[in-house]
Formats: structure tokens, C-alpha cells, sequence
């Protein structure tokens, strides 16, 4: 009873890492995608100077693609195992407190510049989402790499992790369409 509980533990770690290595692949993509329009958003949160945005916005999808890979590393070897959920936790926090400073000056930007979801406003989802995510970056982290271990369940892991993924792509969605649902209901008022 205990091995198999060991094992489910081992198959959830394994799939939070990938879960996690996916969104910051999906989030560096997005970035990637308009690159002149993630440096706008970039400076719209009014966090960095010019000249520092000319800096971070090239640099933001390398230092995600680099952490999905320690994320992965982490999982298939054993190696970094620590330092991918450090790292993800540093982004996501970085990237939570800039969307919690718009939010609490009230200022109205179109896209949160996240990934995923196009052209997200900044509300109170992505900042609880970013929560979300940084307990499962602690999670990760305090387990000490035993997800490392899930060699041996990797078809269990990345099953999960797919789910996972569309449990949080469809909550993505569900709160875009909020956003679209409450403009219509504006403009037929």
C-alpha cells in the first residue's frame, strides 16, 4: 500500500513538472508569436524602464524555454532537480506581483501578456492562476525531485499532465469568454 502510494506521489510530481514545463512553453510561444507587440505590453505594466524592456522582453521566453527544460531534466534524470521549480516559482511570482501593481492601480490592459489565452485583460484570474501555479513550483520544489523516479510512469505522467492542461486551458477559456460575454452585454445595454 505505501509503494503504491509512493508511486501515485511519483506519477503527480512527474506530471506537475511537465504540467508547468507546458505552460512556460506555451507562455514563451506567445511572446515569440508578436514579439513587437509582447515589448508594448511589456512596457504597458510600466514596471522596467525603456532601455530594460529592450533587455527582459528578448531574454523572458529563452529564460522559459531554459526552465521547461530544467523542469523536464528534473523529472527524466534527476539532474537540476531543484532549480527548474525555483526558477518557475521566481517567473511566476515576478510576473504576479506585476499583474497585481496594474491591478490595484485600476489600469486597463488589454492583454496580461501570459500566454494562452489572446489578448487576456488583467483581472483577478490571472493572479489567482499565477498562485496556483507557484504552489505547485513549491510543491515541486519541497518534494526534492522525487518526481525523478517517474521514468519508470511516464506514460502516467504526461497522461495526466494532458489533463491537467485542458482542465486549465478550458478554465482559460471559460474565463475569456466571460470577459467577451460581459463587452456584448455592454454594448446592447
Amino acid at each position: 500500500m505505501i509503494n503504491e502510494l509512493s508511486n501515485a506521489v511519483t506519477v503527480i510530481e512527474g506530471s506537475l513538472a511537465y504540467f508547468i514545463a507546458g505552460v512556460l512553453v506555451v507562455a514563451a510561444f506567445h511572446k515569440l508569436a508578436d514579439t513587437k507587440k509582447f515589448y508594448r505590453v511589456l512596457a504597458d505594466y510600466q514596471v522596467l524602464s525603456p532601455s530594460l524592456v529592450k533587455l527582459v522582453a528578448p531574454a523572458l521566453p529563452v529564460i522559459e524555454f531554459a526552465t521547461a527544460l530544467l523542469l523536464c531534466l528534473m523529472v527524466w534524470f534527476d539532474y537540476f532537480s531543484g532549480m527548474g521549480a525555483i526558477i518557475s516559482m521566481v517567473l511566476f511570482s515576478t510576473y504576479t506581483a506585476a499583474l497585481i501593481k496594474v491591478y490595484l492601480e485600476g489600469k486597463a490592459l488589454e492583454d496580461c501578456g501570459c500566454g494562452g489565452s489572446a489578448n487576456q485583460p488583467i483581472s483577478l484570474w490571472p493572479i489567482l492562476r499565477n498562485f496556483v501555479l507557484i504552489g505547485a513550483c513549491v510543491y515541486l520544489y519541497l518534494s526534492g525531485g522525487s518526481a525523478s523516479t517517474a521514468n519508470a510512469y511516464w506514460v502516467l505522467s504526461v497522461c495526466f499532465a494532458i489533463v491537467l492542461t485542458l482542465v486549465y486551458w478550458t478554465f482559460e477559456e471559460l474565463h475569456k469568454n466571460t470577459h467577451y460575454i460581459s463587452l456584448l452585454e455592454k454594448h446592447y445595454d
